[in-house]
């Protein structure tokens, strides 16, 4: 049964390469212009991009879980020795899954903890669990937020105590997994866009003075690093009116790495972190069909890791000296592994990216 995992791995990696190929190959009409042939070029120039990527994705990934077992006991074992007593943790989307068990590993390791997300439910049986750890003069707060809203987000930093002049950690996990098409919120933003992506550079601007009044202040945004492709029409499709799932998934992955390299430019005294957490079990994709959602959750009961392995494979990323980014940006895997920028990562695509992040930001 060990060869399981493998297999399946490479069935679903298969099955996206002949996805985004055909997405972006078949429905291809000849191009009949030169400025067409030129788009045509780039399109197939992505798609073999995407392949090549997602072939040496799945190889990183058997080599990966060949070797978890190792990489996840010395990431225990460095963990454990923590001492955060003092410092300040918040976690947006912190209600549920990976947000969670970073919320918990923070309050283990002593420090004080602030979750935000929608579950006031879901956060009483977190904050409850914190205590658990007998952690003295620790505060653990709830703040309800909808973060799909970068109206909220701002509210939500107002929510925080006026006293919290320092927040030494800040982690994003706020997100939502569907099916369906572009869904503007009343912001005019793709609600997973605004997740993913806008909420959390917004909320960033927002606590930056905090984070800069920390000794060594970290933001871990987990979505997609080294495994999302670039969104190539950045330019002329800033905001993702053609709009399709990949397309998505992709852009908010991309925008990331291009916004927290500025940020890390702009902010040397911040480490800024894009992890993309791999397969974990967790209640994503509850918004999606049953259809769907049965297999989704049977590939979760056998081949993924546990959410609370997870934070143990990210933590280090967070506390760790060696670890600070020092004015460049810090991009992980799924087991804490160095991961690169996609081909089109270029100070021209950063500068715009961010430019055109800060007129969604003014704009709202």
């Amino acid at each position: 049964r060990a060869e399981l995992p493998v297999a399946l791995l490479l069935i679903a990696t298969l099955a996206t390469i002949l996805a985004v190929a055909q997405d972006d190959i078949l429905t291809e009409t000849p191009p009949r212009t030169t400025s067409e042939a030129a788009t045509a070029g780039l399109a197939a120039a992505e798609v073999k991009e995407r392949t090549l990527g997602m072939l040496g994705w799945a190889r990183d990934m058997v080599r990966g879980w060949k070797n978890s077992p190792i990489v996840l006991n010395d990431s225990k074992a460095k963990n454990a020795l923590l001492k955060l007593n003092g410092k300040t943790a918040i976690v947006f989307g912190g209600t549920s899954g990976i947000g969670h068990s970073l919320a918990v590993r923070f309050a283990q390791a002593g420090s004080n903890v602030y979750i935000v997300g929608r579950s006031e439910k879901a956060a009483a049986t977190i904050l409850e669990e914190m205590k658990g750890f007998n952690v003295a003069d620790a505060t653990y707060r709830f703040v309800a937020s909808d973060l799909s809203l970068l109206a909220n987000a701002r509210a939500a930093v107002k929510q925080l105590p006026e006293e919290l002049k320092v927040v030494d950690y800040v982690v994003f996990c706020q997100t939502k997994a569907t099916i369906q098409g572009r869904t503007p919120t009343i912001e005019n933003i793709d609600e997973k866009l605004a997740l993913n992506y806008f909420s959390r550079i917004e909320l960033v601007r927002q606590l930056l003075p905090r984070l800069e009044a920390a000794e060594d202040a970290r933001v871990l945004s987990v979505l997609s690093a080294g495994v999302h492709s670039p969104h190539a029409d950045y330019k002329t499709d800033f905001a993702l009116e053609k709009y399709s799932q990949k397309k998505a998934a992709d852009t908010a992955g991309f925008y990331t790495d291009l916004a927290f390299d500025h940020l890390s430019r702009q902010h040397p005294k911040v480490t800024f972190i894009h992890a993309s957490p791999g397969f974990v079990s967790t209640n994503w994709g509850t918004d999606m069909p049953m259809a769907l959602r049965l297999p989704i959750r049977a590939l979760q009961a056998t081949v993924a890791k546990a959410s609370s392995d997870c934070a143990e494979f990210l933590f280090p990323s967070l506390t760790q000296p060696d670890q600070r980014g020092n004015g460049k940006v810090h991009l992980i895997g799924e087991y804490g592994q160095d991961v690169t920028t996609t081909t089109l990562h270029t100070d021209e695509a950063v500068a715009f990216v961010w430019q055109e992040t800060e007129k969604v930001s003014v704009s709202v």
